[in-house]
């Protein structure tokens, strides 16, 4: 019977049904072949020697050879059409499996070129029964299955916005390319392009401009770059990465139709919006013959030029090592904000009419877990270059506002300065940010002021104008840093909401011996009186220097003459050991 099962024709239930009835069919026959036999058999050797003994024998012996006569006849009857029903039953199951059969391995194949991924078959059975159902839901199947790899296939290799591929795809083209370039000895370039001033789009017009801006982008790079086995690609942000067949002078040429395309005005949504590039370049076989680090020198490249503000650049083996130590600061960095290794250090400022420390400005430091006290002026310009700033403000903002708490909860009124840069000005609703920052640890904002430097606010005027008024709007003093390094005409000051000025450091520490330094901080400290402004004097580090902006009427004094930079414990401590006290909360 196992084997009966195993035949291919015998695989389907109504095959077997029929099989089944055709044997039981011939079980009947046989068993009925059976009883004839046996009545025959007994009929032949017993009943006739006693029908002849018995009266009437002879009549009753010719009746009974009739009857086994007609019963013989029905036995080769049954015989008969028991082997013709059972050969036709073996025939029609034969039929049915074969029709059953066929359509199913039909149905299996398709079924097995779907699960190999193979959705380009067709089916078509063009039968009206279940098996054609069958078929259409398998096509059916197929057809939305195809759909959905095709759609994954965009997600997963396709930038969603620009429609170019991403970061995943063009790193297997760039392996694929480089293996063609070693057998067939093949130039190959990569060039990185990064947007100069991108974020302050967002940050200005908003992400909405920014996006649509990213998309004229990768239209004009697919300009530039028209054969089909080059590809431009979109990293992520505002970087983009082309790979071209051709050699270091042939992309040179290509980077500079790049930013000759990139350069001309862009109109957004009835917004005209001019933005630059960087460019970096590495080349196979010249640099390096292993994909991941022509990316990564190209990058490197991409930075040097954004730094040089050259347009573009071709990798330098000598600057390598520089440009690793630039990137891996970056990283430190990062890691820093999130482990906590910056703190901040709090400088006092001696307000001169009162002899008392009233006011502080709060200086954010790092502690490397293995280099140590890491110089302000080793990373914050870094952060600047970078746009990482303004991470580093909005830590700075929120643990001076924490650490004000702090502060007077214990009774102790401290005015704290912090530095912002032109870039932390166009933080997406900075205004606002800092008034959710007051409002969460209930912090008066008269115990806040805002420096920021005058170069700053002179790069984009007006923008800055409208920020700035928001913000005294809300409370918060402003001040002017490093006053008279930017611009020589104090004009510009009657427009900006600002409360302080500080003299840069570059003046006070030569006034003493220096004329036209003494002269220009006179000048500065009456102009200023004059505006209604006090006057912050940084950098005093002598009783000389001290005695003589008393003697000018400066009003706040900041130097290593009163205090350097020293973490808030420390700073508590040294008030209480010191001539001058702090204001107490009243």
């Amino acid at each position: 019977m196992d084997i009966i099962k195993k035949t291919w024709y015998f695989r389907t239930v109504r095959a077997r049904i029929t099989f089944s009835f055709a044997v039981l069919l011939l079980m009947v026959h046989l068993l009925a072949l059976l009883i004839m036999d046996t009545v025959l058999s007994y009929s032949n050797e017993v009943l006739p020697l006693n029908v002849e003994s018995s009266l009437g024998g002879e009549w009753l012996n010719k009746s009974f050879q009739e009857f086994l006569k007609s019963l013989s006849h029905w036995h080769n009857l049954v015989l008969i059409f028991g082997s013709i029903s059972f050969t036709c039953a073996l025939f029609v199951s034969a039929w049915i499996a074969k029709g059953v059969a066929q359509p199913i391995r039909v149905l299996v194949d398709y079924a097995k070129s779907i699960q190999y991924g193979d959705y380009s078959k067709q089916l078509t059975l063009n039968r009206g029964d279940e098996m054609g159902q069958l078929g259409d839901v398998l096509q059916t199947m197929s057809d939305s299955i195809a759909k959905r790899e095709s759609k994954l296939n965009e997600l997963v290799n396709y930038d969603a916005l620009t429609g170019l591929p991403n970061r995943n795809l063009f790193q297997d083209r760039l392996d694929q390319a480089i293996k063609v370039a070693k057998r067939g000895g093949y130039p190959m370039a990569v060039m990185i392009m990064d947007l100069n001033r991108f974020k302050e789009v967002n940050d200005i017009l908003g992400h909405s401009y920014g996006d649509l801006l990213l998309k004229e982008v990768a239209k004009r790079l697919q300009t530039i770059v028209l054969r089909e086995y080059d590809t431009v690609a979109r990293l992520g942000g505002d970087e983009f990465v082309l790979l071209l067949a051709t050699n270091m002078e042939g992309a040179k040429i290509v980077a500079n139709k790049l930013l000759s395309v990139i350069d001309q005005s862009i109109e957004l949504q009835g917004q005209e919006v001019i933005v630059t590039a960087s460019i970096g370049i590495s080349c196979f076989p010249e640099h390096t013959a292993k994909p991941k680090e022509l990316l990564q020198y190209a990058e490197l490249a991409m930075y040097s030029a954004k730094n040089s503000h050259t347009g573009f650049a071709l990798f330098d083996s000598v600057h390598n090592a520089q440009d690793q130590q630039y990137l891996s600061l970056l990283a430190e960095l990062r890691r820093a904000v999130l482990n906590n290794e910056l703190v901040l250090y709090y400088q006092p400022k001696l307000e001169l009419s009162t002899g008392k420390i009233s006011h502080a400005e709060a200086l954010v430091r790092w502690i490397h877990p293995e280099r140590g006290l890491v110089p302000p002026m080793e990373f914050i310009p870094f952060a600047e270059n970078t746009g990482f700033i303004r991470t580093i403000t909005l830590w700075v903002i929120e643990r001076s506002l924490r650490q004000q708490k702090e502060l007077q909860a214990a009774g102790v009124a401290l005015i704290v300065s912090i530095n912002i840069s032109a870039q932390d000005l166009f933080i997406p609703k900075f205004p606002t940010l800092f008034a959710e920052l007051l409002e969460k640890y209930d912090i008066a904002a008269e115990y806040l002021v805002l420096e920021i430097t005058e170069s700053a606010i002179m790069s984009d005027l007006q923008s800055a104008l409208g920020i700035l008024n928001e913000i005294y709007d809300m409370g918060l003093r402003l001040s002017i840093d490093d006053f008279g390094t930017g611009y020589s005409s104090l004009a510009y000051l009657k427009k900006l909401p600002v409360s302080e000025l500080k003299i840069d450091r570059s003046f006070i520490k030569n006034m003493e011996t220096d004329r036209d330094d003494n002269m220009i901080v006179h000048s500065t400290i009456d102009l200023a009186h004059n505006m209604g402004l006090k006057v912050v004097a940084e950098g005093v580090e002598n009783a000389a220097t001290w005695s003589g902006l008393e003697e000018l009427g400066c009003d706040f004094l900041q130097g290593y003459a009163i205090s350097p930079p020293v973490p808030l414990p420390t700073f508590l401590n040294w008030v209480k050991e010191s001539p001058w006290q702090l204001n107490q909360v009243a």
